[in-house]
């Protein structure tokens, strides 16, 4: 075979392949698509658990016991936010990124609860500890092309923390303290 009829039959079957090969709006779609299937599927199991812890609450209060039912409180609040944080983020990786630069974020659970994020637009992050003393430096945060929010700490600059974030860009978790790791909530309105 000469050299230019195979470069052509090369340039067909490469471009064939290519063709064939998902395009990242139609990765974005099936992916939203199996979101939402997923949450309706799961959405009546959620409910029905929380009614039941409410209405266990009601019993231990009337009761009177005080101390169980504040802990099927803590259980329901955990609950809800495990529900927040599966309704994981379908935004772009642009609009990511224009909402999360300049965002400020304060600890609710784990080893960063009290602490305070700030999100620079540049990457990087001001951390401020829960007495309100500078936290360590040299932290960063990167949206990656396919929309994963990423923290590198530079105790480990090669093994960034992969963040769980919220559908509505409010809330976030990651494994950084132990093994319960961190949760924050967004404290200043995503950007439209």
């Amino acid at each position: 075979m000469n050299k230019p009829a195979f470069g052509l039959c090369f340039l067909i079957l490469a471009s064939a392949t290519l063709a064939e090969l998902p395009t990242k709006d139609s990765l974005g779609d099936l992916r939203l698509k199996w979101l939402m299937a997923r949450r309706r599927a799961l959405a009546p199991v959620d409910d029905t658990y929380i009614k039941q812890l409410e209405m266990l609450k009601q019993a231990e209060t009337k009761k009177g016991n005080l101390e169980a039912a504040l802990r099927i409180e803590e259980e329901r609040k955990k609950v809800q936010e495990d529900i927040a944080m599966d309704e994981t983020t379908t935004a772009s990786s642009d609009s990511m990124r224009a909402s999360l630069s300049t965002s400020t974020w304060s600890g609710t659970e784990g080893g960063l609860k009290g602490w305070k994020f700030q999100f620079k637009a540049n990457g990087g992050m001001d951390l401020t500890r829960a007495d309100g003393n500078p936290g360590w430096g040299g932290w960063a945060w990167k949206v990656s092309d396919d929309g994963k929010l990423w923290i590198i700490v530079p105790s480990d600059p090669t093994k960034p923390w992969d963040v769980k974030i919220s559908k509505k860009l409010d809330r976030l978790s990651f494994g950084f303290g132990g093994g319960t790791g961190s949760t924050m909530r967004r404290i200043n309105s995503p950007a439209k």
